[in-house]
């Protein structure tokens, strides 16, 4: 017996993240941890959607989870170095750029056009 409402509702959510990654791990042959498995898991239904209208015909939960996984799935360690990667990109352009404008503008006024 569970005394409080609220170590009912995390011991829930804890068994249904261990119920999506038995579930990803089921389908797809593959670990996850489990809030990926739970990311995962809440879009395998619509990928089946999509690929089940673009081929004409239903495909299983297997196809669509394996084809999400190949194809679409993006580990959270990725995602989040890509976007410190695109920042650190951008912010090197910026200072590439600058500096691109003041030798243009120094070469412009050196050199008659």
């Amino acid at each position: 017996m569970i005394p409080y409402k609220m170590d009912l509702a995390i011991e829930q959510m804890n068994s249904n993240e261990a119920a999506a990654q038995g579930l990803v791990e089921a389908l797809t042959g593959k670990v996850l941890p489990q809030r990926e498995a739970v990311r995962v898991w809440n879009r395998i239904p619509d990928h089946k959607w999509y690929l089940s209208e673009r081929l004409g015909r239903d495909v299983g939960s297997r196809v669509a989870a394996i084809d999400f996984l190949e194809n679409f799935y993006e580990p959270a360690e990725i995602r989040t170095f890509g976007d410190s990667a695109r920042k650190t990109l951008n912010k090197a352009l910026s200072v590439v750029g600058s500096w691109t404008r003041s030798y243009l503008k120094a070469k412009s006024g050196a050199m008659p056009i």
